[in-house]
């Protein structure tokens, strides 16, 4: 996920708490709505592994977007206020898929780039971040989720 806000740096994980609805697929599975919603106790689940693991994170609200390079500042700013950490692709119809079908959803994010500003910053995940990424990824698949 991209980063809107500057409390958030690129490696940084972030758990969303809810999810901006500005993409397409959702509206064929729910009424219109602002946001799009996690399952709580998948994300309760998410927070204790990642605690258990002493890894960092944030949890915050994500812009769910189907096109991608047309955020603009005055909406970065306006979802900047609303609590909202990052912009992805794919969280708010995961979200509403899910709870159509009555399935959980949750998501974890991992920032690869910085949107505000006032340049993009490009992709920037090393190495580095992205092996912890992949560890972060195989304990949570290993682990009873709640």
């Amino acid at each position: 996920a991209g980063a809107i806000s500057p409390k958030v740096s690129i490696g940084d994980l972030v758990i969303c708490s809810r999810a901006v609805r500005d993409e397409g697929t959702s509206y064929h599975y729910a009424k219109p709505s602002i946001f799009a919603f996690p399952d709580r106790s998948l994300n309760a689940s998410l927070e204790k592994i990642l605690q258990q693991q002493n890894e960092k994170y944030l949890r915050g609200g994500s812009w769910t977007t189907d096109a991608p390079y047309r955020e603009t500042a005055i909406e970065i700013e306006s979802l900047g206020k609303k609590g909202v950490l990052t912009v992805e692709m794919e969280a708010s119809a995961l979200f509403t898929v899910c709870r159509k079908l009555n399935l959980r959803g949750s998501a974890l994010f991992m920032i690869s780039d910085l949107v505000y500003g006032e340049q993009w910053s490009g992709f920037r995940i090393d190495s580095e971040k992205l092996e912890k990424l992949a560890r972060t990824a195989q304990i949570i698949g290993q682990s009873r989720w709640g």
